[in-house]
């Protein structure tokens, strides 16, 4: 059985996915998988970006947005099993590093880091796609 969920606070918006076709994550069984978390924040019905040009605090803001959509599900971070860390440029990625040492701690998932030539939205600079297991 599938299990469809839309977005948690002011992430973005059911209407956002509409435009996009698609649901912020999906749940088969045990195993869910989140769509690409981007550093975007609706408001007043407009995709906005966070932390324009700061990989840190992009990467800071997808965090929120993935804690609270875990928590969302009944999950924490522990339950994260796969992570894809989608980059502009990979030598940015090390900015990084220190942000998911520390919110993963000891538990930490398997990883895939991929540069990408850019994102929808002007001065993003990184995307993360997760999967995550009870």
């Amino acid at each position: 059985m599938l299990r469809r969920d839309s977005v948690i606070g002011d992430y973005v918006g059911e209407a956002a996915c509409d435009a996009f076709a698609m649901s912020h994550s999906v749940s088969v069984g045990d195993t869910t998988y989140f769509s690409g978390l981007a550093p975007l924040k609706e408001v007043d019905g407009e995709l906005r970006l966070v932390g324009e040009d700061s990989i840190e605090r992009q990467m800071e803001y997808m965090l929120d947005v993935l804690e609270r959509s875990l928590k969302n599900l009944d999950m924490d971070r522990g339950n994260v099993a796969c992570w894809t860390v989608y980059v502009t440029q990979s030598a940015d990625f090390p900015k990084v590093l220190p942000l998911l040492r520390a919110w993963v701690g000891s538990q930490r998932p398997a990883c895939t880091l991929v540069e990408v030539k850019g994102f929808l939205f002007p001065g993003q600079l990184l995307e993360l796609t997760v999967i995550a297991a009870r």
